[in-house]
């Protein structure tokens, strides 16, 4: 679809056709930001969780209780950390896979608008 006033080129239709390419490939870069972040927050929590003890809290018993929560969480954590980077590891191909479709996609537009 034509813009009034504006000649419907081929360049023109491949670049309304590209914006919503672009879009995408930003939404899955901010997913994957999002991801890594969390990831880090997993972690930064539970080290910060690790060096809780006697020493900052004053009781043996709170301490007691800080290892177990932080021992019964640990694997938990490292589970959800661990499926995170899957996940941004797959997201990272699916990226790279979208934007080589993209390309062959647009060079084939291309050529055939020649």
């Amino acid at each position: 679809m034509a813009r009034l006033g504006a000649p419907d080129t081929a360049h023109a239709r491949i670049a309304r056709r590209r914006r919503p390419a672009a879009a995408a490939a930003e939404g899955l870069g901010r997913l994957l930001k999002d991801l890594h972040d969390s990831q880090d927050n997993m972690r930064k929590a539970l080290d910060a969780l690790k060096d809780t003890g006697p020493t900052s809290m004053g009781a043996e018993a709170l301490d007691n209780a800080c290892d177990e929560f932080h021992d019964s969480w640990d694997n938990a954590i490292k589970k959800i950390a661990d499926g995170t980077q899957a996940i941004e590891d797959k997201l990272k191909q699916v990226r790279q896979n979208y934007a080589s479709v993209e390309h062959a996609l647009h060079d084939a537009f291309a050529k055939n608008a020649k």
